[in-house]
């Protein structure tokens, strides 16, 4: 069976090693597996951080701390009557004249509202800027010709974070976007910054379901994006690493043998899924502990 493996696929897996290859009439229906392996694939990306994802969301005026919708609220919008979307590049948007949602601050890897029609209306992100008449998205629409194409900022929340490992900072409009990577910091060391006026921030950091930046965000930095690098929790195998994807299904024929009361075959799945994952995660997404150095802000 090929990898990587789909949901439909994955069961079959576990089918095979429980020696129940159909539902029909059987002791485990295709439900209470699939269900195995949604915890089974919780368990495998809350250990080993292996699913990784980039978001962006935009600042807002004088708010350090970002945790949900209500925090900041859409405030970019550009209508244009002369886009292209294309039928020849995935999701590609382009435009006859300068976009005003470039003037506007749209950035990769943001997340916007695309409306034109019935046909092709909803939520998807940024994937690039190229220039200032092109944008391409991650997410595939409806294609039509040119026509008035509406683009909203929306600010979504990143969900499920398990892990943070950086973020950067990008201002101005393409051409002129700037780069720069942001210092973290312990929420602890927010009693040692000296304190200054709203401007570009400059340090992070995540406490809770928050992410807070420092200095706060002036009215320059309204709609600039932080793009956030973080391994998040998922209960869909689709979304594991193809080297992944094996310990979800030892993991959930381990717990199907549970309900048959077959406590020795369900610790030997137990202690397989565990060892493995111990190995894959020390060997492939070993990335250190917090040191001391960083909880310090530099002198210089």
């Amino acid at each position: 069976m090929s990898i990587p493996y789909t949901t439909a696929t994955a069961r079959a897996q576990v089918r095979v090693l429980l020696n129940e290859t159909t539902s029909t009439g059987k002791f485990w229906t295709n439900t209470e597996l699939d269900n195995y392996l949604k915890l089974s694939t919780e368990d495998v990306s809350t250990k080993s951080h292996c699913v990784e994802d980039t978001f962006g969301f935009a600042l807002k005026t004088g708010v350090r701390e970002y945790t949900s919708a209500s925090t900041a609220t859409a405030a970019l919008t550009a209508v244009e009557t002369d886009v292209l979307i294309s039928t020849a590049t995935f999701a590609q948007l382009s435009s006859t004249a300068t976009a005003t949602w470039v003037t506007d601050g749209f950035k990769a890897p943001m997340r916007i509202t695309l409306s034109q029609t019935a046909s092709n209306e909803g939520d998807v992100t940024i994937r690039n800027v190229s220039d200032e008449k092109t944008m391409t998205l991650y997410d595939g629409i409806s294609y039509e010709s040119t026509g008035t194409v509406t683009l909203t900022h929306i600010y979504s929340w990143i969900a499920n974070i398990t892990k943070i490992y950086g973020m950067s900072y990008r201002k101005g409009s393409t051409g002129t976007i700037s780069y720069k990577g942001l210092t973290r910091i312990h929420p602890q060391s927010i009693r040692k910054l000296a304190a200054t006026t709203d401007s570009e921030p400059q340090y992070w950091y995540h406490f809770g379901d928050t992410i807070g930046v420092y200095p706060i965000p002036a009215s320059a930095q309204e709609g600039d994006c932080i793009v956030v690098h973080h391994s998040k929790l998922t209960d869909n195998i689709t979304q594991l690493p193809d080297e992944y994807q094996v310990f979800a299904i030892l993991k959930a024929t381990g717990k199907a043998r549970l309900k048959e009361g077959n406590f020795a075959e369900a610790i030997q799945y137990e202690s397989l899924y565990t060892n493995s994952l111990m190995f894959h995660r020390g060997d492939l997404y070993n990335r250190g502990v917090d040191s001391d150095d960083m909880f310090q802000i530099p002198e210089v």
